[in-house]
């Protein structure tokens, strides 16, 4: 019985739909005219319901349907050779199909499986002369007997037969018997053919049977009964040995069921039916690729001169009876394709997990927006609280504070900042060098007036920059008369940088210094005054010889003067030497004068060296009065210090005096040594005696006020030297010398140290 099934395009459907719409609706139509509509048949060789059929129609139909700009009209026709003999049948089939379509010229024709493809070139002659012919799922040995016509092209296939054996032997290496399961239709004896002849070369090897003329219920009782270490190759089965009709791929299922070994095969219809596994051939990847290539003759392409690529048959298998047959995944070959896994749990439940999961995402979210807004409205008290805490540390501050960030714009500011800088701070040096750095106050390279302010804003900058960890500066207010004020800069503690800026009234503070440096000054007067009381006897000593030298030289005079001639010569020098006299006694009391004077101190260029020499001749005559001698080893080519020279005169003089008081003591005398040296910090001096030494819990506190280790000192001598030489930026410090004595050092820097403090 004969079968037609005639297919018409969705999309030639919807096309009519569409033009239906546009004429009720009156509206224009273009006037373009459709694409002409392409007759293509399909003439199957088995079934229609069979799944090859199944699967190559859908396969040719979806090609067609996703050509843009082709509209096709279907046609399927069967040649059911599994019941009708092919011979036999047909010339009738041929001439039923000329009567069918004599008024409706087919475009192409796409036949499936080897009998459809002899029987259109045996008959294509009287039926479609001039019809292009694309074969598939044709094995080309089958049709290599037939004579070669124009407007034919195939997709080319081999059976891989041999492949799948090979791949089975090589899961199953300890393979000794190898069953093929064929039917008895005409496709079946031709699989039949094609598997002894590609399994020729292991019959050495192998034991091969071949099932093929069993009834179906033999086949299942003798697969179920197979000896170890066999595999069955399935290669078809439509009719069985008894001449009954089956679905294939319900008869590869039994099969697979009953079998006590492994069935594999090559066609994807039965896959998934109990088969292992094999080189699968899919038939519906061949049949999309014959649309493909009818789609491009229809196009104008000549059948001849298109190159057709063979369809990759890629191993495939069933997971499922891999575990059946406890086959391990790492067996399989490279590249092979395991289908029909066991879905995992997250697989088979993945909607519900989701939904699940999303629940609880937004449970979470629900719960996390409650926490963040109950946390954010903590944060907010606490910041309301810290802003309050904050505005009443401001506002308590005794200055004005100002914070700015890393350029220098003002952040914050305390309460009393703007009334002050709008008021009577307004020319204030520090409210001038903030505000030089607002943006607002023009190009930051202009500098602001005061020079005081200029300093005050380069100290801002170089704690912006990092490059000072803090900066003070204490200056002359101008805000009122006599006032001072102090401004600190410090870094702000936070990772974008900046600054807070801290400026205070220090008046009393100032005031008060001024009248403890006054006071300290006074106190070193009456200590110059005792000291150089202490030194009496040798400056009468001193005055003594100058005086009566002048005396006897005045006498000597007189006399050559009561002569009748005069030696006006000789008289001349007695004055010159009288002069001399006379200068040698008032550089003594200048000297004493110098020492004694009580001025505000004041910085100049002071060379050391001189200082040192004058009060070398002030103290030599005391000095050898206790048999001590002074020695003077000076640097050469010092540099001059910034400093107040009756300070430092004073410094030296206790030092000196010190030491000649040490040896003096013990009656033995001995020798002060006096050096100068230019070291790291400056100028270093040291006075280095030789009388007994200081005593080791002394040296920390010699420089104590109050402290003393003489019966009759007051203890300030030398906590005033100290005093002194820190104001002049220096240090000062005492050591026992290895072989007796100490040595007293201090050093002062080269150039203008601070303001000293005495």
């Amino acid at each position: 019985m004969l079968m037609q099934v005639q297919i018409v395009s969705r999309r030639r459907i919807i096309t009519g739909l569409a033009l239906l719409g546009t004429l009720i609706l009156g509206g224009p139509t273009s006037g373009r005219s459709a694409a002409p509509v392409k007759n293509v048949l399909i003439l199957f060789s088995g079934r229609f319901y069979a799944p090859l059929s199944v699967e190559v129609e859908a396969a040719v139909r979806a090609a067609f349907q996703k050509a843009p700009g082709v509209e096709v009209e279907l046609f399927a026709e069967t040649m059911d050779m599994a019941r009708f003999d092919p011979e036999r049948h047909g010339p009738i089939l041929a001439t039923y199909l000329r009567e069918k379509f004599a008024d409706r010229k087919l475009d192409l024709i796409i036949s499936s499986l080897p009998e459809a493809a002899k029987f259109l070139l045996k008959f294509r002659g009287e039926l479609f002369p001039d019809t292009p012919v694309v074969y598939c799922i044709a094995d080309e040995e089958e049709l290599a007997d037939l004579p070669r016509a124009p407007n034919v092209v195939g997709v080319p296939l081999k059976m891989p037969w041999q492949e799948t054996l090979d791949l089975a032997l090589g899961i199953h290496p300890d393979t000794r018997q190898v069953v093929v399961v064929a039917g008895t239709d005409t496709m079946a004896r031709e699989f039949l053919r094609q598997t002894q002849e590609a399994f020729l070369p292991y019959e050495s090897r192998l034991a091969f049977t071949y099932l093929t003329d069993r009834t179906l219920a033999q086949l299942l009782e003798e697969v179920a009964k197979l000896p170890p270490r066999t595999v069955i190759i399935y290669t078809d089965m439509v009719k069985d040995g008894a001449g009954r009709i089956y679905i294939g791929a319900e008869i590869c299922g039994q099969i697979s069921k009953a079998a006590n070994a492994p069935v594999y095969t090559v066609g994807n219809t039965v896959f998934g039916r109990g088969i292992v596994g094999g080189r699968i051939v899919d038939y519906g990847a061949h049949a999309t690729r014959a649309a493909e290539i009818g789609l491009r003759i229809m196009a104008g392409e000549r059948p001849e001169t298109i190159r057709v690529e063979d369809v990759p048959s890629p191993p495939r298998f069933d997971a499922r009876q891999l575990e059946r047959w406890k086959i391990p995944e790492s067996r399989l070959p490279a590249g092979s394709v395991v289908m029909y896994k066991e879905p995992s749990f997250w697989e088979r439940y993945r909607l519900a997990l989701i939904a699940l999961a999303v629940s609880l995402l937004e449970g979470l979210l629900i719960l996390r927006l409650v926490l963040a807004g109950a946390r954010r409205r903590r944060a907010e008290r606490r910041l309301a609280e810290s802003e309050a805490l904050s505005k009443g540390i401001l506002a308590s501050l005794p200055g004005h504070m100002a914070i700015v960030d890393r350029s220098g714009a003002i952040l914050r500011t305390s309460e009393a900042w703007p009334k002050f800088a709008a008021g009577e701070g307004a020319r204030d040096p520090a409210v001038l060098g903030v505000g030089a750095m607002q943006p607002s106050s023009g190009p930051v390279a202009d500098d602001p007036p005061s020079p005081i302010a200029r300093e005050i804003r380069r100290g801002i900058e170089a704690v912006l920059a990092d490059k000072s960890a803090g900066f003070y500066l204490e200056y002359a207010c101008p805000v009122r008369e006599d006032g001072w004020a102090g401004v600190s800069v410090l870094p702000l503690q936070r990772a974008e940088g900046g600054a807070v800026i801290y400026r205070q009234d220090i008046t009393p503070r100032q005031l008060a210094r001024l009248e403890v440096d006054r006071l300290r000054g006074e106190l070193a007067h009456v200590n110059r005054v005792m000291t150089v009381g202490g030194m009496t006897t040798a400056i009468a000593h001193e005055l003594n010889q100058p005086l009566g030298a002048i005396m006897n030289n005045a006498q000597a005079g007189m006399h050559l003067l009561a002569r009748s001639e005069p030696p006006l010569d000789e008289v001349r020098e007695i004055l010159q030497d009288m002069i001399g006299d006379a200068r040698r006694a008032a550089d003594v009391i200048l000297r004493l004068r110098t020492l004694l004077r009580k001025e505000r101190q004041e910085l100049n260029a002071v060379d050391i060296n001189t200082i040192i020499q004058g009060l070398a001749a002030v103290t030599r005559t005391d000095a050898l009065l206790r048999k001590v001698e002074i020695e003077l080893d000076l640097g050469a080519g010092l540099p001059p210090v910034r400093g107040d020279q009756v300070q430092l005169q004073q410094v030296m003089l206790n030092l000196i005096l010190n030491g000649i008081d040490a040896m003096g003591a013990r009656g033995e005398g001995g020798r002060i040594r006096i050096r100068t040296t230019r070291d790291q910090e400056g100028i270093l001096v040291s006075v280095k005696d030789e009388g007994p030494g200081l005593p080791a819990d002394t040296l920390l506190h010699i420089f104590e006020a109050f402290y003393t280790t003489k019966p009759a000192g007051m203890g300030m001598g030398l906590a005033i030297c100290r005093a002194i030489v820190e104001a002049h930026g220096g240090r000062i410090w005492a050591e026992n010398n290895t072989s007796g004595g100490a040595t007293f050092q201090f050093s002062l820097p080269v150039g203008l140290p601070p303001a000293p403090s005495v």
